[in-house]
């Protein structure tokens, strides 16, 4: 079934640390590629953030802000 082939593969860092960059991006580690010999190298694409961590016991909820940021940097990563 085509349906369920890889495409790429995709991680997520969302949440703040010290040694951190700040702000939010999109980076691919590998393009996609379609070798001579016809084998095909999928992508691998990261999004990063610095959003708020939970405080301990409380879950970790996204603000508006964040959510709109998200939606921002997928968006960015569809076109890897």
């Amino acid at each position: 079934d085509s349906t369920q082939q890889l495409r790429a593969k995709f991680y997520l860092d969302l949440f703040a640390r010290p040694e951190k960059q700040q702000g939010a991006w999109v980076a691919d580690y590998r393009s996609r590629l379609k070798t001579p010999e016809g084998i095909v190298q999928y992508p691998v694409i990261f999004v990063n953030a610095n959003f708020s961590n939970s405080t301990l016991g409380d879950s970790a909820l996204l603000s508006h802000d964040e959510v709109i940021t998200l939606f921002h940097e997928f968006g960015h990563c569809l076109h890897y």
